[in-house]
């Protein structure tokens, strides 16, 4: 089989494998393009890659049986994402050649950035990218790729995931950076601001909850290296939370290597764990307890995390405390044991599990300390 062949027999393959949505059939074809010039039929197509990819009813392409895909992720030249990386070096053609406004250019615009996200890029593809970040992304490149985008996501279902990344991003390069995990670039900003410049953008909001949001664990260190246990939004809420409430394990991981980011408090001295019992997020806490599991932490009246949950009747969350090891008899500023909360708050399954010992003096109905009169009232 001749090289030209072979070339194209690995686009087709790549493209089936990887893209994000279903080419139409104009799109096939030009994302099967290997020689300038030099289009590609489907008789080619078919030939070519016979047996192992069949033409559909809509004229798009497919492979012949499920099996192909198995088959073709066990081989090497399709492992460890190389099909994104022929993909990707087609879409940066097209965004540094400007040419996005051809047949291919609207899922180029959209999706190139899903391709590139963590790979490792020869130096020339690497090269566009930061090209089209230079400045700050105040460039004409990066100008003229997000009005494509823009204009090609209209398209979209309202809640696809590369519509709602595109939204967060508000085509802000400093956005688009972290929603799609390009730490690199992120440098350009780190390197010359004060370090607190790098938790935002233009509207304020927290530039790395949105690295938190998408998972890009690289993007979260770069940016909470410095000072990262004050990096607040404009609800007092912590990285932690955030990462929790979106269920990432691996940036909590992170958190607990950057000094006091895991276990931050807001401004009314909640941590993640006192908010995801508080919200009843028990995914959330159980991926907190997996990286810490908090037993130490102790707020300004003395009440522990288990406390909380007997105070709010969190039976669920108070059987994950329990079985990461928090105390049953811990007491807090005024001697009360979790049970005894629970009990005030007439939570009777709750207390029940929590019970242990005899109720001390102020633990029933009629208590009057003020501690728990604040919190209730």
């Amino acid at each position: 089989m001749a090289q030209s062949d072979l070339d194209t027999a690995k686009a087709v393959l790549s493209w089936l494998l990887c893209a994000q949505r279903r080419l139409d059939y104009e799109e096939f074809l030009a994302a099967a393009l290997t020689i300038p010039d030099e289009p590609v039929t489907t008789e080619q197509i078919l030939q070519i890659c016979r047996n192992l990819v069949v033409q559909g009813a809509s004229g798009s392409f497919d492979f012949a049986h499920l099996s192909v895909r198995e088959y073709l992720e066990t081989r090497p030249e399709y492992k460890d994402r190389q099909p994104d990386v022929l993909v990707a070096k087609k879409c940066l053609e097209l965004l540094e050649s400007s040419t996005l406004e051809d047949t291919l250019g609207p899922y180029a615009s959209i999706y190139w950035l899903q391709h590139c996200s963590g790979l490792i890029m020869e130096k020339r593809l690497a090269g566009v990218v930061e090209r089209l970040f230079s400045d700050k992304g105040e460039n004409e490149m990066f100008r003229m790729w997000s009005i494509i985008a823009n204009r090609a996501a209209d398209a979209l279902d309202w809640d696809s995931e590369a519509r709602r990344r595109l939204r967060d991003t508000g085509y802000n390069p400093l956005s688009v950076a972290c929603v799609f995990g390009f730490p690199k670039v992120l440098t350009q900003w780190v390197n010359t601001q004060p370090p607190e410049y790098s938790y935002l953008r233009e509207t304020d909001d927290m530039v790395v909850h949105l690295a938190i949001k998408w998972g890009n664990v690289d993007v979260v260190r770069l940016l909470l290296q410095k000072n990262g246990q004050s990096a607040f939004d404009n609800f007092g809420l912590t990285p932690a939370f955030w990462a929790a409430f979106f269920g990432h394990q691996p940036v909590l991981e992170v958190l607990k290597q950057l000094d006091g980011c895991l276990d931050a408090e807001d401004d009314m001295g909640w941590t993640a764990w006192n908010w995801m019992i508080a919200i009843d997020h028990m995914e959330g806490l159980r991926d907190l307890l997996k990286v810490n599991t908090g037993v130490s932490m102790i707020d300004q009246i003395g009440w522990t995390i288990l406390h909380w949950a007997a105070f709010l009747g969190r039976e669920v969350q108070a059987r994950q405390l329990i079985a990461a090891q928090h105390k049953l008899d811990a007491k807090d500023n005024e001697k009360r044991m979790p049970f005894e909360l629970a009990a005030f708050m007439r939570y009777e399954e709750t207390a029940a599990l929590l019970r242990i010992g005899e109720p001390s003096i102020g633990s029933t109905l009629g208590y009057s300390g003020t501690s728990l009169e604040v919190m209730i009232s």
